[in-house]
């Protein structure tokens, strides 16, 4: 990989880049919050964030088809946990992540694939980093903690995914784009090599309880001829 430096909000970011994605390094925008010695440990923070697992586990789901869900799953439910720690080799290896990696040298660092940050924003990074270096420095909770009640997210089997993309009478390639997923998403949904992710699974559930719902919300508009 190539590598060009950029200026963001005052801040210079290492950009690896190879002919298919762009790579933002993230240990920059550490740096430029904590410091070069702790940018490290505030990554960890980071990415040992239950949130942060569900964004980085939903985009992998979404662009890897070779993404290992079960060992996401695992990593998933022990997110948040004070004992869990989890580093971005482990995530990579064990996840068969691709959004992801870790290089080293001059220019190295932890690098995330530009089209995952560009959907989160640099603020939104920052943001959580900046979460993360109050973490590291204190043992005292960050936020007020409510307590709610949530209602778990529905597994869908390969034959449930295809009776409902039946229902809405699409195809593969139409229910892909509403899906906002590709095609091989969908196809490994329905031949069970892999399974929705928790967004997918809840607008999944919505269109499974409200037949009405790809109307009200047309994303995908009819143009054949009448």
């Amino acid at each position: 990989m190539k590598n060009r430096i950029i200026m963001v909000q005052d801040v210079q970011i290492t950009v690896s880049f190879n002919e298919q994605n762009d790579y933002i390094c993230i240990s920059d925008m550490a740096k430029a919050k904590s410091g070069e010695s702790r940018a490290a440990d505030v990554i960890k923070n980071w990415l040992r964030n239950r949130i942060t697992l569900e964004f980085l586990g939903t985009w992998e789901q979404i662009y890897n088809p070779d993404f290992k869900v079960v060992e996401f799953d695992h990593f998933r439910s022990e997110a948040g946990l004070h004992t869990f720690v989890l580093s971005v080799s482990e995530w990579v290896e064990k996840t068969n992540a691709i959004g992801m990696f870790v290089k080293k040298g001059r220019y190295g660092g932890t690098f995330e694939v530009d089209d995952m940050s560009k959907n989160r924003a640099f603020d939104s990074i920052m943001a959580g980093l900046t979460e993360a270096v109050a973490d590291a420095k204190s043992n005292k909770p960050l936020l007020k903690r409510n307590t709610v009640t949530i209602a778990p997210v529905k597994a869908y089997s390969a034959e449930e995914v295809k009776q409902i993309r039946h229902s809405t009478g699409m195809s593969q390639g139409v229910f892909a784009g509403y899906m906002g997923v590709s095609v091989k998403t969908v196809e490994a949904w329905e031949t069970g090599t892999n399974q929705p992710s928790g967004a997918a699974s809840r607008l999944l559930n919505m269109m499974e309880m409200d037949k009405d719902l790809i109307v009200r919300f047309p994303f995908v508009t009819d143009t054949s001829e009448m």
